[in-house]
């Protein structure tokens, strides 16, 4: 049988001395090869290879169900595989070529740029309580976002796609909707936090705001209250910080999707994540003080918002991706 078949990689050659005293094992009928996240629903599950009519076939199994991938000659293996040392010798081997190891922990250099974009991020916030620095709390804010942003970049760049976001990969491995629902609360105390963070750069909305009005009226002697709602058009400024570091984090919340899944489900999951972020962030409080936005305005405005914070998230990602090309000319 011929081995290019079997591992379609670009190390096949020198593998070929190493494999042959294990040739009738990989002839087997199935094996599994280590544990992955399935690309088809984002469980975690032991990856499994199986012949069939002469040909290879790669499958996930989660107990008793199985997921089909694809033949083995048209999945990336190094995108589906997490683990592969605690399985048999033959997959030991093969570890060395279809997972490079990560052995030195968490890199210093991953430190030394969270710890400079936070300290970049901090600053702003200190300078924000103060008049007159909303120009240098934009910088610095900015700063930071090119900073987390180049730290992503470089993350992937110097690290096996199969070893890359393991925590959020562990997440995910719960279900989507449930990965879902963890980025929506992240993105909602994201804009919360940077709501303080002054900048002279805003974006006006106008909305009619409901206003709860108290009336007190006399009839035959008896004192009758009444409440109504009268709405006032108002101006609502949101700071450009809040619309930089939500996205941000979205981008990175969901680069797991983007390597599991495609760019498809990335970007919709994106701005799905950004209108119900944005409809919760807006509509709640109005729900809790017993009124509600009008709800024209409240949908002009979620949308408003969240296709800006949409944009911005796009160009982040196309950053990143610039950052990585410019990485592997060098």
């Amino acid at each position: 049988m011929d081995l290019k078949l079997l591992i379609p990689l670009p190390h096949v050659l020198p593998l070929i001395g190493v494999l042959s005293a294990f040739s009738t094992e990989l002839l087997m009928s199935s094996r599994v090869i280590g544990r992955g996240v399935c690309p088809r629903c984002g469980r975690v599950g032991s990856v499994v290879l199986k012949e069939l009519s002469g040909k290879i076939y790669v499958y996930v199994k989660h107990g008793r169900e199985w997921c089909y991938v694809g033949p083995l000659e048209k999945v990336d293996l190094s995108r589906v595989l997490q683990d592969l040392r605690t399985y048999h010798s033959i997959t030991t081997i093969l570890s060395r070529y279809l997972v490079p190891r990560y052995e030195g922990g968490v890199s210093m250099r991953y430190v030394l740029i969270f710890v400079i974009g936070l300290s970049l991020l901090l600053s702003a916030y200190g300078l924000s309580t103060r008049y007159g620095y909303e120009s240098i709390a934009l910088t610095l804010t900015l700063l930071s976002t090119v900073v987390f942003s180049l730290g992503i970049a470089i993350y992937e760049v110097t690290t096996s796609p199969t070893m890359q976001y393991g925590s959020l990969k562990r997440i995910l491995g719960h279900g989507l909707w449930k990965y879902f629902l963890v980025i929506v609360a992240v993105v909602l105390l994201t804009i919360l936090m940077t709501l303080p963070i002054a900048s002279p750069v805003k974006f006006s909305f106008k909305y009619k705001a409901p206003v709860l009005c108290h009336a007190v009226t006399w009839i035959g002697g008896r004192r009758i209250e009444r409440e109504y709602v009268v709405y006032h058009a108002v101006r609502y400024d949101v700071p450009l910080t809040s619309v930089l570091l939500p996205p941000l984090v979205i981008t990175y919340l969901l680069r797991p999707i983007a390597q599991m899944r495609g760019v498809k489900w990335y970007l919709v999951l994106m701005l799905l994540t950004l209108l119900t972020s944005n409809l919760i962030f807006h509509a709640v409080p109005q729900v809790v003080r017993a009124l509600m936005l009008d709800p024209w305005s409240l949908l002009m405005y979620t949308l408003t918002t969240s296709l800006t914070m949409f944009v911005v998230g796009v160009l982040f990602t196309t950053f990143i991706h610039v950052l990585k090309k410019l990485a592997s000319v060098h």
